[in-house]
C-alpha cells in the first residue's frame, strides 16, 4: 500500500492477495483501511466517500466481492475530502471524547504525568521495505487492563532491531470490546492498526480469518493473545528477545510454528503420545514436539474433526459428536498460543478457520481449534517451543500485575518445574 496525502483527500494503491471471502470490497478492504488511515493521518477518511477503480474501470464497492478480483490486482482507491460544513449559530455542548487532547485541561499539572505514563511508546519502524518480514497481531475481547499490560510488556522487552522487522501491528476487537475500550486503545497506542467488527463478524475464528485475509502480508506471523505478557528481563535472555530467539529456532529447525510460551515442555520423556527432542540454535535452547508414531496414526486416521473430538472428549454432548470413542488421543500440537507462525502454510492448509457454523459458538471454540490442529498435522507441519524461563506468561486478568515484586516472585520458577504429568496420563481436550 502506498499512501499519498493530497490536501484533505487520500489516494491509495492496493495490491491485492488471493481471497477466499465473498465480502464486498467496501467491507473487506475499504472500511478497515479507512479506520487505519483516519487514525494515522488525523483526517476524515469515511468509507462512504471512497471510490475505486481497477485497470481504469470503476468498481462498485458495495456490489463487487473481494473474490472477484484476481490476486495481485492493483486497485486505485481515492478517499474524497470531507465536504465543508457551515458552523452552527450557537455552540452545542459536547462531552469531551477520550481521544481529544485539545479538550483536556492542559494547565492541570497533576494530569500530565498520568497521560504520559499511560501512553504506550511507538516501536521502531522498518527502515527498508525488505526488513519487514513479520506481522504482529492480537485479538482483544474487552480485558483492557490485561491488554495494555500485554502490549506494553512486548514493546518494552523487544529490541528496536526486532521492532524494525515488524511491518504492521494489528489489534482486532472481538465481541466484548466496547466503544469506550476501543477509544482507550486508540488514545494510548495510536500507532496500532485497530480493526473493529460488527456482530455478523464476531467470534474468535472470524477474527483470525479477517487477519489472514487482509492484514497479515508477510511470510512470518507473530500471533499473540491479550493476556500473555513478556516478563521483565525477557528481552535480555541468551539469544536476544523473543522475536530474535523465535527466528533463530525457525531457521535452525524449519518449524511451522514456534511456541513462545514454553508449550509442551512439561511432557515426561517416557510419554508415548509425544516425541520431544531438545536442541539449541546457538545460545537459544528449544525443543521440537511431535506426536508419537501410534498417536500420529491414530489422529490422522480420523475421518473428520468430529470423529477426533469424540475420541478426545467422550464426555461431551453425544447429540453433537456421536457416541464416545474408546481412546483419547493427544492434542495435535497446534494452538493459537503466542507463537511465530508460517503464515503461508496456515493460509494454504488451515484457512479458513471454523468451516462448520456450529464451531463458531462460544462453547465449541475448542472444536474449531481442533480442526485447525488436525490440518496442521495432516499436512506435515512441525512444531518447536523455546525452552527458557524467559518466555511469555499468561496472567490472571483479575490481578494482572506481573511487574509487581509479589508477582515476579510468584513467577520466578520455570513453568515446567511444576509437578510432572504421569507418563500414562490420557491427554484430554486442550484448555486455554
Amino acid at each position: 500500500m502506498v499512501v499519498f496525502v493530497q490536501g484533505m483527500g487520500i489516494s491509495l494503491k492496493l495490491t491485492l492477495k488471493a481471497s477466499k471471502q465473498g465480502l464486498p470490497i467496501r467491507r473487506a478492504i475499504v472500511e478497515p483501511f479507512c479506520k487505519h488511515i483516519a487514525t494515522k493521518r488525523g483526517v476524515d477518511a469515511s468509507p462512504s466517500r471512497a471510490r475505486a477503480s481497477a485497470g481504469g474501470v470503476a468498481l462498485d464497492l458495495d456490489a463487487t466481492p473481494r473474490a472477484a478480483l484476481s490476486a495481485n490486482a492493483v486497485v486505485d482507491l481515492v478517499l474524497e475530502p470531507a465536504p465543508a460544513v457551515a458552523a452552527p449559530l450557537a455552540p452545542v455542548p459536547v462531552p469531551t471524547p477520550p481521544r481529544a487532547p485539545a479538550q483536556a485541561p492542559r494547565s492541570a499539572p497533576s494530569e500530565q504525568p498520568t497521560r504520559e505514563a499511560a501512553a504506550i511508546p511507538e516501536p521502531a519502524r522498518p527502515e527498508r521495505e525488505g526488513d519487514a518480514i513479520l506481522t504482529w497481531t492480537c485479538t482483544f475481547n474487552g480485558r483492557l487492563g490485561a491488554f495494555f499490560e500485554t502490549l506494553a510488556s512486548f514493546v518494552r522487552e523487544t529490541a528496536p532491531a526486532s521492532q524494525r522487522m515488524i511491518r504492521d501491528w494489528v489489534v482486532i476487537a472481538d465481541r466484548g470490546a466496547t466503544a469506550a475500550q476501543r477509544a482507550a486503545i486508540i488514545t494510548r497506542a495510536p500507532w496500532l492498526t485497530l480493526v473493529c467488527k460488527g456482530p455478523p463478524l464476531h467470534r474468535h475464528p472470524m477474527s483470525i480469518n479477517l487477519l489472514l485475509e487482509a492484514f497479515v502480508k508477510t511470510r512470518w506471523w507473530l500471533e499473540w493473545e491479550d493476556d500473555w505478557v513478556c516478563p521483565p528481563g525477557c528481552g535480555a535472555a541468551p539469544g536476544g528477545d523473543l522475536v530474535q530467539r523465535a527466528l533463530a529456532v525457525q531457521r535452525h529447525c524449519g518449524a511451522t510454528q514456534v511456541a513462545l510460551n514454553g508449550a509442551f515442555l512439561d511432557i515426561p520423556e517416557d510419554c508415548p503420545d509425544y516425541a520431544v527432542a531438545r536442541s539449541s540454535a546457538g545460545p537459544v535452547n528449544y525443543a521440537t514436539v511431535a506426536l508419537g508414531a501410534a498417536a500420529h496414526d491414530e489422529v490422522v486416521s480420523c475421518a473428520s474433526t468430529e470423529a477426533l473430538a469424540v475420541a478426545m472428549a467422550p464426555a461431551r454432548d453425544p447429540a453433537l459428536f456421536g457416541k464416545p470413542g474408546a481412546c483419547v488421543p493427544p492434542w495435535p500440537l497446534f494452538s493459537l498460543q503466542p507463537s511465530l507462525l508460517d503464515a503461508a502454510y496456515v493460509r494454504e492448509h488451515m484457512y479458513p478457520f471454523a468451516r462448520g457454523a456450529h464451531m463458531n459458538d462460544q462453547d465449541a471454540y475448542w472444536l474449531w481449534e481442533l480442526e485447525a490442529a488436525l490440518d496442521f498435522v495432516k499436512h506435515g507441519a512441525t512444531k518447536a517451543s523455546i525452552d527458557s524461563r524467559l518466555v511469555a506468561r499468561q496472567i490472571d486478568v483479575e490481578t494482572s500485575s506481573l511487574d509487581s515484586p509479589e508477582d515476579r516472585a510468584a513467577h520466578a520458577a520455570p513453568a515446567r518445574a511444576a509437578k510432572p504429568k504421569a507418563a500414562n496420563r490420557k491427554f484430554a481436550v486442550k484448555r486455554r
